[in-house]
């Protein structure tokens, strides 16, 4: 979601930095790549860039293979998304937007790392790519408080629709994606004519947060008071709000109003507080 538009708003309160990979982190990891190829990928005018993909590979290991933009790039090493950024736009036209990167350690990380908890595991990868961006990139940066643009989620005034887990089938999509391992609890169908279908199960309402976020691109604080976990099929169109519906009067509603009118869900606009990125300083890394 590094496409976003970050927005700056109302008053900060600065948080001291320190050496964790997240401003929260009390066990501050310490690991390391040994090396790194970071390649500058060469736009030609005209072309798309190539899709993302990549990561850890295998995920419990230090080897790191990607073709990623710059801003996810910061986006997966501080676990933020792009709206918790603060600082890049003054740097982003100095600096190529995507890059090809191989990284890696030794095998003795690679076994530390695959006896790791996942949580634990997972802050070591980040502190990782972290140090990449420090030290290839020159990151500077540090932390602070500030409220900014968001929504509240709330029930609204008709009551919620949702229904409680195992009301709703699992289609075989679902199942197999499960037993895969996966954990996040749906999956999405698209047609060009509707939009996106998400089929939900098992969901918390920190899930349908998330969800929520895939199209509104701003912090969400779930205010509904609900607990639980629950089944639902949810329909929303992919035009934005500058697209005008006549244009194809056949599309699923936005997500705000795919929220009220399925779920029985309203986001109303509030002034969220979240912990913001600030970069102050990023440059272009040197060849290899």
């Amino acid at each position: 979601m590094w496409l976003l538009i970050s927005l700056l708003l109302f008053g900060s309160t600065a948080v001291a930095q320190n050496d964790s990979a997240t401003p929260d982190q009390t066990s501050p990891p310490s690991m390391m790549f040994d090396v790194a190829s970071v390649r500058p990928v060469k736009m030609e005018p005209g072309r798309s860039h190539p899709a993302l993909e990549g990561g850890f590979q295998p995920s419990d290991s230090s080897h790191f293979t990607m073709t990623i933009a710059l801003p996810f790039l910061l986006e997966t090493a501080f676990s933020v998304q792009y709206y918790q950024m603060v600082g890049f736009d003054q740097f982003a036209p100095h600096i190529p937007g995507l890059y090809v990167i191989e990284a890696r350690s030794d095998e003795d990380t690679d076994k530390r790392l695959a006896t790791l908890p996942k949580a634990q595991r997972e802050a070591e990868q980040h502190h990782m790519l972290q140090a990449l961006l420090k030290d290839r990139f020159q990151l500077k940066f540090h932390w602070e408080d500030r409220l900014l643009p968001g929504y509240r989620l709330v029930i609204a005034k008709r009551g919620s629709k949702l229904l409680p887990a195992g009301s709703l089938p699992m289609d075989s999509d679902f199942l197999s994606w499960r037993s895969n391992g996966k954990i996040a609890p749906y999956h999405t169908h698209h047609d060009d004519l509707h939009g996106t279908l998400f089929v939900v199960r098992r969901a918390s309402l920190a899930d349908i947060v998330s969800i929520a976020l895939v199209r509104m691109h701003s912090p969400i604080q779930d205010s509904t008071g609900l607990d639980g976990e629950y089944d639902f099929d949810l329909r929303v169109g992919d035009r934005t709000a500058n697209d005008n519906p006549e244009e194809n009067p056949q599309a699923w509603p936005q997500m705000v109003d795919a929220l009220q009118a399925q779920l029985g869900l309203r986001l109303e606009a509030a002034q969220i507080m979240q912990k913001v990125l600030v970069i102050d300083h990023l440059e272009a890394p040197n060849p290899n």
